[in-house]
């Protein structure tokens, strides 16, 4: 099976990053999937999967108000369709719907403290693959957000 996606990026990532550390946003953590019952383990996943990028990085978590902050939203066709994603956010990465398969969507956005607004923000697009094992959904994941995440500089040299 092939993984297609479509991605696009928009803002000034340099705005942001000019901090080592990051945390949280407040208010822009969201997963909205077909099961609820799922969606706080799809947020704990997504997170884990964020931290461990940074961190590999160089760039420090923490709990104080210092540094940028991390935001995420994730949502399947069947609970947000693209025309909500395009208002809410401006975006559309623009992946063609398929009879067969269901879409979701991940966009990760970087906050300069105590900005409404996102200066940096990414959203991917793929296929759900229902048929997926937990293990290869995981690992599929991991590396999506590695690639949204790609122009984040490393900064622990």
């Amino acid at each position: 099976m092939s993984d297609i996606t479509s991605l696009v990026r928009t803002g000034d990532i340099e705005t942001v990053l000019n901090q080592r550390q990051w945390r949280w946003h407040p208010e822009f953590i969201k997963v909205l999937l077909d099961d609820p019952s799922l969606e706080a383990e799809v947020a704990a996943g997504i997170k884990a999967e964020i931290m461990q990028i940074l961190e590999r990085r160089g760039y420090v978590y923490t709990t104080e108000n210092d540094g940028f902050w991390v935001g995420f939203g994730a949502a399947v066709e069947s609970r947000m369709a693209d025309d909500t994603i395009l208002a809410l956010t401006g975006m559309d990465a623009g992946l063609n719907r398929s009879p067969d398969i269901g879409k979701g969507t991940l966009m990760i956005a970087l906050f300069s403290p105590h900005k409404k607004q996102a200066q940096w923000r990414v959203q991917l697009q793929g296929y759900t693959y229902e048929d997926q094992n937990q293990a290869d959904r995981k690992t599929r994941l991991a590396t999506l957000i590695t690639q949204m995440l790609s122009p984040i500089p490393n900064i622990s040299n």
